[in-house]
């Protein structure tokens, strides 16, 4: 049996605040499977930490944990985006308009963020960032931020409250920098994929973030040396952390304006040495690679008792 966990996870401390017992049930029902796995090594830490909460041996060097009798593998494959798929997708007429479009309309650089409208995105916190940034640098006046979000679980009043905090946020900002944000708020992917060719800075501020695909799909198809301002909460971390621009605290407003200051004020030669790494690293896997990984560490189990891919955790 291989289980993946698409998203991020917590650690004990987050895990308790659900009602007891369930955090236990959680761990154990997931020590069920043969093969555990996760996009990144932080949220395999922070598995292995719940796991020791709950009892189980932990072999951190190994990447096992036994509990009751049983043993349980865990890895992390990290999910690839298809970037030849992408990049063809990315030069049809549509979003090439869209692309054309954003930088005539663009007096100066542009801010572009593509997000479900989640509240585990942050989006609130990064227009108030941008805002901030506005306030004191008012140089960058001609910067403009386009967002293109996808409406997410409408039908839960959570959710439909988070769109108002959203569109009330983009109000505050733009009543103070008029014309400063562009909200777009339904389904358009040839129009994200316009922004993403042409923007000079592409904001991923997320609190807990899985993997984060847009900070991949960015990269790949970006066509102007843009700049990854990126939160250690993404698992993308993990693989452009480091030529990105951190966000140490993504739930730090004026951290995370000083972050967008830095990236909007790079210089181009060193943008562009940048970008070139992230779009290297982001096409070096294909999701086809993803598969076979799991695939054959799981039949490894069967067959030699243990995966052929090492721990990294």
């Amino acid at each position: 049996i291989l289980h993946f966990t698409h998203s991020s996870f917590c650690g004990p401390k987050g895990l308790s605040r659900l009602p007891h017992p369930i955090p236990t049930s959680v761990i154990e029902g997931m020590l069920g499977a043969d093969l555990l796995g996760f996009h990144v090594d932080p949220w395999v830490n922070g598995f292995f930490e719940c796991c020791e909460e709950v009892g189980a041996h932990v072999d951190h060097d190994a990447g096992v944990v036994e509990h009751d009798g049983r043993r349980t593998w865990v890895r992390s494959y990290p999910i690839p985006i298809d970037a030849d798929e992408l990049r063809e997708r990315a030069g049809g007429k549509e979003a090439r308009d869209w692309a054309n479009r954003f930088v005539q309309q663009t007096p100066g650089r542009l801010i572009v963020r593509a997000d479900r409208a989640e509240p585990s995105k942050n989006i609130v916190r990064g227009f108030d960032a941008y805002g901030l940034l506005l306030d004191r640098r008012p140089d960058l006046s001609g910067t403009r931020f386009v967002a293109c979000l996808y409406p997410s679980r409408q039908s839960m009043p959570e959710y439909q409250r988070h769109e108002e905090a959203i569109r009330e946020s983009v109000a505050r900002v733009n009543a103070r920098h008029p014309g400063a944000i562009d909200l777009f708020l339904e389904n358009d992917f040839d129009r994200t994929m316009g922004a993403l060719m042409v923007y000079d800075v592409l904001v991923v501020n997320s609190i807990m973030d899985g993997m984060n695909l847009v900070s991949k799909e960015g990269a790949s198809v970006n066509e102007n040396g843009g700049v990854l301002v990126l939160s250690r909460g993404a698992g993308s971390f993990d693989e452009l952390g480091a030529d990105s621009v951190e966000i140490g605290d993504p739930l730090d407003v004026p951290a995370t304006a000083r972050a967008l200051e830095d990236a909007l004020d790079m210089p181009m030669g060193k943008r562009m040495e940048r970008a070139e790494r992230l779009r290297s690293i982001v096409g070096a896997t294909k999701p086809q690679d993803w598969i076979d990984a799991q695939i054959e560490d799981l039949v490894a189990i069967k067959e030699r008792h243990e995966p052929l891919s090492p721990s990294t955790a």
